[in-house]
């Protein structure tokens, strides 16, 4: 490894390091102040708005820690700059979109989210590939139209998994995460209405996936490699010389 590229990794590892911090630090205070502000609070409405803070908090505060036990299971070296884009999208959702409100202030908060969203799960869709792809015991020789389509796929698989968590929390909270009903009457919206906003979400979706599909199909047609750029590396032990150590060796 190059000296430009040894500092460039040290500089986004600090980057990564300072951004983590300040975000569990600014979650861990709205954990400590939602808890007991439930225990002083007398009305229900605020209790009930409280309890849905902690979820949302504790949610996020899981999610930043969820890069570390990924790499620490399967061994791997996630790239700082995409563990920084994880949990800034997190933050966004979360912290400004929940319990900030930016859904119910902004119209277009939802919307930009969801469509980045759709983009961003793709792109880990290709580097789910990469790594399998590249991995050191076996190499798979991928269909690029498979590759899409499994990306594709992928993506809107998990932007489901999300609405179904969504429509869980509205349940359990009585929140309006699926803005079934309107913000500032809180009268639920009727027939098709209703089913507006989640059908809107799995649309964009689908847009912010599709585009990633096409763009890395042609990507890998063309041989650009820049599709194989999105790759997580599987960690490999290094001696005193700092110079990798064989399977023979260990």
């Amino acid at each position: 490894m190059n000296r430009e590229k040894r500092k460039y990794i040290m500089k986004s590892e600090k980057g990564k390091t300072v951004v983590f911090i300040v975000i569990r630090a600014i979650v861990l205070l709205l954990i400590v102040s939602s808890f007991l502000g439930f225990i002083l609070e007398q009305n229900d409405e605020n209790k009930s708005r409280l309890i849905f803070v902690f979820i949302q908090s504790f949610a996020l505060l899981g999610a930043s820690f969820l890069p570390s036990i990924l790499e620490k299971t399967w061994k791997i070296n996630i790239p700082s700059n995409m563990e920084i884009i994880f949990i800034l999208f997190c933050t966004a959702s979360l912290l400004l979109g929940e319990i900030g409100e930016f859904y119910i202030k902004y119209s277009w908060w939802d919307s930009l989210l969801h469509t980045l969203s759709g983009s961003l799960i793709a792109v880990v869709g290709f580097v789910l590939i990469n790594y399998f792809n590249y991995n050191e015991h076996y190499t798979l020789k991928i269909n690029p139209l498979f590759c899409a389509l499994f990306v594709f796929c992928f993506s809107i698989t998990c932007g489901a998994i999300w609405e179904i968590f969504e429509w869980l929390i509205d349940g359990l909270n009585n929140s309006n995460m699926q803005r079934f009903r309107d913000n500032i009457t809180a009268e639920p919206f009727l027939g098709r209405e209703a089913l507006r906003d989640t059908m809107k979400d799995i649309i964009l979706d689908t847009i912010g996936a599709f585009v990633v599909a096409i763009l890395g199909f042609i990507d890998i047609k063309i041989e650009r490699g820049i599709v194989q750029k999105f790759r997580v590396e599987k960690l490999v032990p290094i001696d005193v010389n700092n110079e990798p150590i064989s399977p023979e060796e260990e």
